[in-house]
């Protein structure tokens, strides 16, 4: 794993770093000066994720990130089309 605060290493590392249950329904969207904004693809598990956010940015740390802050938003990933 890539110790640094690169966003390609936290995207594939994010099941490991925030857990299975909520790596499934929150998403890293970008990373911009040291402060990663992550995506929660309902109300509940957005609201979730402002509960957990310092045991977040502490995983993230303790994992080799320079994140500074976390930024939490609505996020409504696209379903893929099935092409037929």
């Amino acid at each position: 794993m890539r110790k640094n605060n690169s966003f390609a290493a936290i995207s594939e590392n994010w099941p490991n770093l925030v857990g299975e249950k909520l790596s499934s329904n929150c998403t890293p969207l970008n990373l911009k000066q040291g402060v990663l904004i992550v995506g929660a693809s309902h109300p509940q598990w957005r609201q979730a994720l402002f509960y957990t956010r310092n045991q977040l940015l502490e995983s993230l740390q303790s994992a080799g990130h320079k994140i500074k802050d976390i930024k939490i938003q609505q996020y409504y990933p696209q379903k893929q089309k099935k092409i037929e």
